[in-house]
């Protein structure tokens, strides 16, 4: 409960709590009207004071803030204040009147209020015409300032039907919705008034327009991110105004949605109290056009504006709020809350009073106004609406469909320009799929027909390389390992052999054991092509990698791959060599050979060897004995010496050897 009851306040949530800004007092303890201590008292509280009901303590305090430089806005009525709460993380509070005896003066400006440090800063000035009696809700990161009653600098009263963003990272405002006046009693742009007196909503044509029929005491409130809602009100006469208003931000335009709301939802209704949860807009109390007050609660879905009446058999019960006007309401955990509002008549001082203290909540599950706070359950405020990619139709700003009738062709430019559009794009997508493609097929298509032509090259004697020198480094991977197998059990061979000829003479023992190392390599070497093909080892290289140059094949078959000792077939050239035999022919390299393992021998056209294994597999153990011309030429130009090569060993392919007659 709070300290004093009050009207025309404004209503925030800020993070965990419910903040009720400024308003009017109207307290009177007896019949002395506003001389009375208590109304004085009440007076001085709210205009140095926040209250705040903090949904977590669940209690209702009045916080002391310092009284701003500018217009005080705790002690203004009938203002709107919204809470920025993504990025300047401020309450920004606009228009309203000065609480006092008689007219006061028009607050002119944005207040700005700043809740982590309990303070207010310097107004914000902006060109938005000084009103009060306007609606507004907070979307998008902007402040939109709806309708309202304004005056003349004669003195005339004037009613605006016209919307104005107010952007809080800038502080500028500006103008988003044709301006419709109404002057007087007569309406100078309206021709779409559905005023009513009775309170029953109109059934007017539903039309999408730039324009909305002026208006004040009105309740707002979005239905989604980027569309709000307008509903009831009162003219320049003050009847009162059955009709609801969808204003798309992101077109500018309005759409009438009367004839869409059903249920028996009342919308002749000004001063009530509007707010949306989970899809639910929660409509409460107010005056008709018989100036009648009410403590009815409705709901409408914000996307078929489908409603019904809450609480119809509680409305009497002694926990329900007495009907009221002007009231302060919001959202709680799953509670619609209210608190103050006029609520009575005084005779005494021929005034309505505010003499309501109690934050009184309803439980839509329960259909029942609650007779106390709640214990367990959560109060917390639910999620803002957040902001949306603009739509392009009235439809999804709305939240469901909605009736409309272009007056200006908008609707047909945005979906021929959405077609158009969508055709573009997949053609786009289609051309990029289809480059794709052909740049993967022309990628396949060269690399088989380089291998193709090398395939060709080889064996037609074309190249100054055979496919066998180029055959990957899988194979000398392969080699290298078997040769550093076969060197170590040359090693240990040569020590047994040693010891198996003890007591002969040294070249004898010599003799003995080169010719066991090199018989326990070659049989290493042997073990290595069989337990290739027996399927112990690594596969046998491709037998395309192996074919020898044109001019050394034979009409007879290739050598056996399976079985060491296999005649190799070739009739000139190593391909004559019986794979898997220790040779010690004599041969002169037809073409290059560029080693891609270790042990991989260097070797140059015209470098003479001498052969130390053939192997089945299509590769021999060689010696380099000899230097050709081309060796000599390329150690002259990197200034190395050649001679040094000479003596080395290593695997090189059997089918770049030429045997010297």
């Amino acid at each position: 409960m709070a300290a004093y009851g009050r009207l025309g306040g404004a209503s925030v949530i800020v993070d965990d709590a419910w903040l009720i800004i400024g308003g009017e007092v109207r307290t009177y303890g007896g019949a002395s009207g506003q001389d009375d201590a208590t109304f004085t008292n009440a007076s001085q509280t709210i205009s140095s004071t926040i209250t705040t009901f903090n949904t977590t303590s669940r209690n209702v305090t009045d916080t002391p803030v310092n009284i701003p430089a500018g217009p005080n806005r705790m002690n203004v009525r009938s203002q709107t204040c919204e809470y920025d709460r993504n990025q300047t993380r401020k309450v920004y509070c606009f228009g309203g009147r000065s609480v006092g005896v008689g007219d006061q003066p028009w607050v002119s400006g944005i207040g700005v209020y700043d809740p982590v440090q309990n303070s207010w800063g310097d107004d914000i000035s902006t060109n938005i015409t000084n009103r009060w009696g306007h609606a507004s809700v907070f979307l998008g990161g902007r402040m939109y300032i709806i309708g309202g009653w304004g005056s003349l600098d004669n003195g005339s009263r004037i009613l605006y039907g016209d919307v104005w963003s107010f952007d809080p990272s800038t502080g500028t405002a500006q103008q988003t919705s044709l301006q419709n006046l109404t002057i007087g009693s007569i309406n100078s742009t309206n021709n779409n008034n559905t005023n009513s007196t009775s309170g029953n909503n109109s059934n007017s044509t539903n039309n999408a327009t730039t324009t909305f029929p002026a208006r004040a005491w009105h309740c707002a409130t979005p239905v989604n991110g980027t569309a709000f809602v307008i509903i009831g009100g009162t003219d320049i006469s003050n009847a009162s105004l059955a009709d609801a208003w969808v204003y798309n931000i992101p077109r500018g335009v309005w759409t009438n949605v009367t004839s869409q709301v059903n249920g028996g939802v009342p919308l002749g209704r000004a001063g009530r109290s509007c707010n949306l949860a989970n899809g639910t807009i929660y409509m409460f109390g107010g005056f008709d056009g018989q100036l009648t007050l009410h403590n009815d609660l409705w709901t409408m879905s914000n996307a078929s504006f489908s409603g019904r009446q809450l609480g119809a058999s509680a409305a009497s019960s002694p926990a329900a709020p007495s009907p009221r006007v002007f009231a302060q309401s919001t959202i709680l955990g799953s509670f619609f809350a209210l608190f103050g509002g006029e609520t009575t008549f005084n005779n005494t001082i021929n005034d309505w009073v505010a003499d309501d203290r109690t934050v009184r909540l309803f439980d839509p599950s329960g259909d029942a106004w609650l007779t106390a706070l709640p214990t367990n359950a959560s109060l917390a405020p639910p999620p803002p609406v957040p902001g949306q990619t603009p739509p392009t139709d009235p439809e999804a700003a709305v939240g469901g469909p909605v009736t409309t009738t272009e007056t200006d062709g908008d609707d047909d430019d945005d979906h021929k320009g959405a077609i158009i559009g969508g055709v573009l794009g997949g053609i786009g997508a289609l051309l990029l799929l289809l480059a794709w493609l052909f740049a993967v097929r022309h990628y396949h298509r060269r690399k088989r027909a380089a291998r193709y032509q090398q395939q060709h090259d080889v064996e037609h004697g074309s190249v100054t390389q055979p496919m066998a020198a180029i055959s990957g480094p899988m194979e000398g991977r392969r080699l290298s390992t078997t040769i550093r197998n076969s060197q170590q059990q040359r090693q240990q061979q040569q020590q047994q052999a040693q010891s198996a000829h003890h007591g002969t003479s040294p070249p004898a023992a010599l003799a003995a054991g080169v010719a066991a190392a090199l018989g326990s390599g070659a049989a290493a070497l042997r073990g290595r092509d069989q337990s290739r093909t027996t399927g112990t080892g690594e596969s046998t290289p491709r037998a395309s990698s192996l074919h020898p140059p044109a001019s050394h094949i034979s009409s007879k078959s290739e050598p056996s791959r399976t079985t060491p000792g296999a005649a190799a077939g070739a009739s000139t050239g190593a391909a004559n060599t019986t794979a898997g035999n220790t040779t010690g022919k004599r041969y002169r390299a037809g073409w290059p050979h560029i080693p891609e393992a270790q042990d991989e021998l260097l070797l140059h056209a015209g470098d003479l060897v001498t052969e130390n294994h053939a192997f089945a597999d299509g590769w021999s153990l060689v010696t380099l004995v000899g230097l050709g011309s081309k060796s000599m030429e390329l150690a002259a130009q990197q200034g190395t010496n050649a001679e040094e090569r000479k003596g080395r060993s290593g695997m090189v392919p059997r089918n770049i050897l030429k045997e010297i007659a």
